[in-house]
């Protein structure tokens, strides 16, 4: 067997060598969904995907018992054409999204005091509104003007309180889960996620399946063994020419070699992933500046928790009554009598370990019941970002700048947002361009 890092082709067997047009390096939505399209437009493709399924953040549980499809990371789908028909080509039923929850209660996690009288101010989201009109471009790109805008280069809870959005701030907060400690967050980053498209659907527009994993089974099996799973990219040859690059693959059967073209990076663009891809010095400068925040999600069970009861996160010592910036901040009734998501959210990486004794003894505080654990999952690293300075200083001009540059391209949400059918838009956008040069 071939060495991990071995990028020779005299190396490995004829049938470990795998020849392409472009290798997608990530199997999430972007990834998935990117690999489908090449497909369509008449290139060979190879998408490598470190996990065992393809989907990233749409994560779904089959309950052994009774064989119920239960969703414990994305829940619903913003409603555009695209999005509507790309389900449709799979046979994938679309509904409009409605919540499981009858109720919802109010808890301070860290003391398992509920607060039955409270509740967040009204949520009159006239003048946020009348802020996201002033940057339509938001939505589509990180093609910003120059001089940007120094209101959206502010903390977030500064632009609260000189916009007069207190009203607001509690809710985006909370639907901002994984910007760490919102009010620190730049506020580029909290407007790009918590958009117009965002309240839209919030408010009644979004979409969702059944199983919202079952699109991503479907595009599996759609690309059969031109899907890698449990695969990870080791090391890699780029050549700066712009002849073949050489990609050596980890996987359980066996190393393989990638021999491509082209090259689409969708898996999040952090300097620890990226160290695998061979950077040159211009790329480097780059990644090197991202940093993230932290995400972690679930299924609980013998909650004894009220069936269908929501239950959010609030701490009266904080600004807004947000319940922090680390910990478990929402307890998430599903469709299962009795199971609960988990949302936990935190500004570093944290352990599984911890998260899953934290929520359990917060839970334990709440009713007194000992609480297990379904199923388990990471969405970390979450929300790219880089400071408000870096990005005054031209950074996403800088990013923008290397599509193409080594015949690599990138997508994913690092270069839009945590949405997934504006993630295929702006991958539908990208491609010809790839194609092309």
């Amino acid at each position: 067997m071939a060495s991990a890092y071995s990028l020779k082709e005299s190396s490995y067997d004829a049938s470990d060598i795998i020849k392409r047009d472009v290798c997608v390096i990530g199997g999430g939505a972007t990834g998935a969904y990117a690999a489908v399209r090449l497909g369509d437009l008449g290139q060979s493709v190879v998408l490598v995907e470190k996990k065992d399924a393809l989907g990233g953040h749409t994560e779904a549980y089959t309950s052994p018992a009774t064989g119920e499809v239960i969703d414990y990371g994305v829940e619903n789908f913003q409603n555009t054409t695209l999005l509507r028909d790309f389900f449709g080509r799979f046979g994938v039923n679309l509904v409009a999204y409605a919540s499981d929850a009858k109720s919802t209660q109010y808890a301070d996690f860290s003391t398992g005091t509920v607060h039955r009288d409270f509740s967040p101010p009204t949520s009159n989201f006239t003048e946020y509104l009348n802020q996201l009109e002033k940057y339509p471009y938001l939505p589509y790109s990180w093609e910003l003007p120059d001089p940007v805008p120094e209101d959206l280069l502010l903390p977030f809870g500064e632009f609260i309180t000189k916009y007069s959005l207190e009203n607001i701030a509690y809710l985006v907060g909370m639907w901002g889960a994984g910007n760490g400690n919102i009010l620190n967050q730049t506020t580029i980053y909290v407007l790009k996620t918590i958009n117009k498209d965002y309240i839209s659907g919030i408010q009644g527009t979004d979409v969702m399946a059944d199983d919202n994993h079952a699109i991503y089974a479907a595009m599996e099996k759609h690309l059969g063994s031109n899907a890698l799973l449990s695969s990870t990219v080791v090391a890699a040859s780029r050549p700066a020419n712009g002849s073949e690059m050489k990609l050596t693959i980890s996987m359980p059967s066996g190393d393989k070699l990638i021999v491509a073209k082209k090259l689409l990076v969708t898996m999040p663009q952090t300097p620890s992933n990226m160290v695998p891809l061979s950077l040159d010095t211009t790329e480097r400068a780059v990644f090197d500046q991202f940093g993230y925040n932290a995400l972690y999600v679930g299924l609980v069970n013998n909650t004894g928790l009220g069936a269908f009861v929501d239950t959010m996160g609030v701490n009266f010592s904080n600004p807004y009554n947000l319940p922090g910036p680390a910990g478990l901040i929402y307890l998430q009734s599903t469709s299962a009598e009795g199971v609960f998501r988990i949302w936990y959210n935190a500004e570093t990486d944290v352990s599984e370990d911890t998260v899953k004794a934290e929520s359990l003894a917060a839970i334990k505080r709440l009713t007194g019941e000992t609480a297990d654990f379904l199923v388990f999952g990471n969405h970390t690293p979450y929300q790219l970002s880089v400071s408000g300075d870096a990005i005054r200083k031209g950074f996403y001009n800088s990013l923008n700048a290397l599509q193409g540059h080594r015949n690599t391209w990138y997508t994913g949400a690092a270069f839009l947002a945590h949405h997934t059918a504006s993630l295929w838009n702006y991958t539908e956008t990208l491609l010809p361009d790839m194609l092309a040069a």
